[in-house]
């Protein structure tokens, strides 16, 4: 009676242990998750603040936005902060087109040995929306055809999956003209 009693609080004790185990790895993935999609949100900011603010200074209020004919299909070609609206990535890739881990920032491939397993990406999107904001108040995004002194870039980060979409990263920056 006395060692059936045991095996029962030990099968007790074993599954709340396997319950811990699990509900830990579970957050471990969604704050695995978070991160990356942090970092590609960063990563994607990064890049367009390296472009200028228009394509012809003579010109910034340019709408609607998108890249130029000559622009495209990768962003290595992409030279103004408007060329990325409706800019999406699925999955992360670099300037160049070519999957996040895999490339060797020159537009190749790293030596296989040295490449990340871009499973774990697949699932991974990340879109570009570029507005023109509000100069008194750039938290608020113009309506479409309106025009400022202020670009807001919204970068948005999901995991798709076939149980749903989870948004995982938003980052909003805005970038003003300054006149000279």
């Amino acid at each position: 009676m006395e060692s059936l009693l045991a095996v029962g609080i030990a099968a007790l004790l074993g599954a709340a242990l396997l319950y811990a185990v699990t509900s830990s790895l579970t957050t471990s993935q969604a704050l695995t998750e978070r991160a990356v999609a942090e970092g590609l949100a960063k990563m994607l900011m990064e890049e367009i603040s390296t472009k200028k603010y228009c394509q012809d200074i003579s010109d910034p209020y340019q709408y609607p936005f998108g890249p130029g004919a000559s622009e495209g299909p990768f962003r290595n070609s992409f030279n103004d902060i408007d060329d990325f609206d409706g800019y999406t990535m699925s999955p992360p890739e670099d300037s160049w087109g070519v999957p996040l881990g895999t490339g060797n920032d020159a537009g190749g491939l790293r030596n296989v040995q040295l490449q990340v397993n871009d499973v774990f990406l697949n699932d991974f999107r990340a879109t570009v929306d570029v507005y023109y904001a509000d100069d008194d108040d750039p938290s608020i995004n113009l309506a479409p055809g309106l025009t400022s002194d202020s670009k807001a870039v919204e970068i948005n980060v999901y995991v798709d999956r076939p149980s749903g979409t989870t948004a995982l990263a938003t980052l909003r920056r805005v970038f003003g003209n300054i006149q000279q």
